[in-house]
């Protein structure tokens, strides 16, 4: 059974995307494959330690970077134990313990290039360069970031795209099929997701002045540092049909997703890579609208005309054209609605993620391990 070493920023206690993935790796590979994973504590509680799980606690965090010596030590201690280094990234305290590594069979998830932090790029990008060069495989989410990353354009003979896969939170429901209503009946807007500048929810809570009140609700699940100042912009606009719920379980989420009509995603930035909660919207059957980003992933996720439209940048009045575009139009509608589940079905499921991964672990070369 290979041995991998499994780095990532945080671990099962931790809500982000790419602990999703991360999780997923260690929850339904672990019986083909003996993974140990490091990863940073994500409370004050002291570092767990056995021989599943490595926690570090981080004594300070510096711009999203949490910073903890025993990671860097656990790193290059352990690397010599295992077959695989299988590396989430942005992650600049890894890269930088595996410079001192001699394990060559380095795999790299690349879930996003560092975007808006150029100063602190700019004193790590010869390392990232460095362990771009040492890495066997780069997988990526799509091509389309593939193909836009400047940081990867040396080395896309190593790159290999995975797209990412989920459960079918529909639990078995897969013939469902989505109808609106009566056309006077209110239609609900879902958008998840931290509240961050890059996700670019501003837009979409401005977008919901151009549309009736009474036939359109927006619901916004999500925790970050812009609650405040969004709720602000909600209650300046008088904007009684929008919500901001930040504790909610799974469950209420999962039927939140199953209730709603239209999902919208309004990231403006390629911090977003991909765009997870994308994929739960589609599992859904949910027709979904996004901002035209043809260097991220979400226009992989999205197929405007499709699946669902993609707005002008940052044009809110645009984003709210095409919300109503769709959710009126019932041949429109059902349309999007089916073609969201089949694309789900297609490229976007747990099954097939989870394939992919384990023969790009079967048959990356032993022979180089410490070569």
């Amino acid at each position: 059974m290979r041995k991998i070493l499994h780095i990532s920023k945080y671990h099962t206690n931790h809500s982000g995307g790419i602990e999703n993935i991360a999780n997923i790796i260690n929850t339904e590979l672990s019986e083909k494959f003996n993974i140990k994973t490091i990863a940073f504590s994500s409370n004050k509680e002291n570092g767990k330690h056995d021989f599943k799980t490595i926690l570090c606690t981080p004594f300070i965090t510096i711009m999203s970077q949490p910073i903890s010596f025993k990671y860097i030590a656990e790193i290059i201690k352990q690397s010599g134990n295992h077959d695989i280094i299988y590396l989430h990234y942005p992650n600049i305290l890894a890269i930088f313990a595996l410079l001192f590594v001699k394990n060559k069979n380095i795999i790299i998830h690349w879930h996003s290039d560092v975007v808006n932090q150029s100063l602190l790029y700019s004193f790590v990008k010869w390392i990232e360069k460095r362990i771009l060069e040492k890495a066997k495989i780069v997988i990526l989410s799509t091509a389309n970031y593939s193909k836009s990353s400047k940081a990867l354009e040396c080395v896309q003979s190593k790159v290999k795209v995975i797209n990412y896969g989920i459960k079918d939170l529909t639990y078995n429901n897969k013939e469902r099929k989505r109808s609106i209503k009566e056309k006077n009946d209110r239609r609900t807007i879902l958008s998840i997701g931290r509240l961050v500048p890059y996700k670019g929810f501003s837009y979409l809570i401005n977008a919901m002045k151009y549309l009736d009140k009474n036939k359109f609700e927006l619901i916004i699940i999500g925790r970050g540092s812009l609650k405040k100042s969004l709720q602000k912009v909600i209650n300046d606009n008088h904007l009684l049909n929008v919500k901001i719920l930040s504790e909610i379980k799974d469950c209420e989420k999962n039927k939140l997703l199953n209730s709603s009509h239209i999902f919208c995603l309004p990231s403006i930035t390629r911090a977003e890579a991909f765009g997870l909660a994308l994929v739960e919207a589609l599992s859904f059957g949910l027709p979904l609208v996004t901002f035209d980003m043809p260097s991220s992933g979400t226009n992989f996720i999205n197929q405007d005309n499709l699946t669902g439209y993609t707005a002008k940048m940052k044009d809110s009045k645009d984003l709210a054209k095409k919300i109503e575009a769709i959710a009126f139009n019932k041949i429109k509608y059902e349309r999007f609605s089916g073609n969201s589940r089949k694309r789900y079905l297609q490229f976007f499921t747990e099954p097939i993620f989870l394939a992919k991964m384990c023969k790009v672990f079967s048959t990356v070369s032993e022979i180089d391990k410490f070569k």
